[in-house]
């Protein structure tokens, strides 16, 4: 369970929406990182008889070979209520350098007072992907990183800024780990979104990008909503 004495309205709950950076393998720019990409994943593509397969799934969750196509973001705007009012933005975009100029504008906002930041950043695999993924891709768009983002030698301790779910789901189990899908299952909790499929065609065709920034909507409220439940909290979160 989640202890710490965290402000409800000051943490800012984060999720973004990830697809391979090419429809296949052989389009990758620069076209270099074909080989580079099999020999990373040789092993993967010994035991698979196609390669835009594994492509297509380790392509979308590594940021070498991946990039963003949407991220979402809120807060609990208000608390005094049965339900509690989540306010929210959500980006797509198929330029990833406009997507991820706008992200950063609002969170180089977010700077420290007294030592520590006014706001927590929170998410589930917060830690080992969705800020990796970001700052990675910030600086292969030779963007600079926001403080908030810039974890490059920090101890783990001094992550004080973020607050990771699955971190909190673990336990003392520190070799486990638990898809966000089948807690909000566990926990009844309402969780609608595309399957990384339907997200990579929508953003590869330049269709219905919105529907992809809904579902990731959708990931960033069930989150919260699993927040506080594990915070033992019983209150749900609705958009305002």
């Amino acid at each position: 369970m989640l202890t710490a004495k965290q402000d409800l309205t000051k943490i800012i709950f984060l999720k973004i929406e990830t697809v391979p950076a090419s429809p296949i393998l052989e389009n990758i720019i620069p076209a270099t990182l074909h080989k580079t990409f099999t020999k990373r994943f040789k092993a993967v593509l010994d035991d698979c008889d196609s390669t835009d397969e594994v492509y297509q799934e380790k392509a979308a969750i590594t940021a070498e070979y991946g990039r963003i196509a949407a991220i979402s973001w809120g807060i609990i705007s208000d608390i005094s209520g049965d339900e509690y009012k989540f306010s929210g933005k959500t980006i797509t975009n198929t330029n990833e350098a406009e997507l991820l100029a706008q992200f950063s504008e609002k969170m180089s906002k977010l700077t420290k007072k007294g030592g520590d930041y006014e706001y927590y950043l929170c998410g589930y695999a917060l830690k080992g992907f969705d800020v990796p993924f970001i700052a990675k891709r910030l600086l292969l768009n030779n963007m600079a990183l926001p403080p908030i983002l810039n974890t490059y030698g920090a101890k783990p301790w001094e992550l004080n800024s973020y607050i990771d779910i699955s971190e909190a789901w673990k336990m003392t189990a520190w070799d486990s780990y638990t898809a966000m899908e089948t807690l909000c299952i566990l926990f009844g909790i309402e969780l609608e979104y595309w399957d990384a499929e339907a997200v990579n065609y929508s953003y590869h065709n330049h269709i219905q990008m919105e529907k992809i920034g809904v579902s990731c909507e959708n990931k960033v409220l069930a989150m919260t909503n699993l927040y506080l439940r594990l915070k033992g909290i019983k209150n749900k979160v609705i958009k305002a």
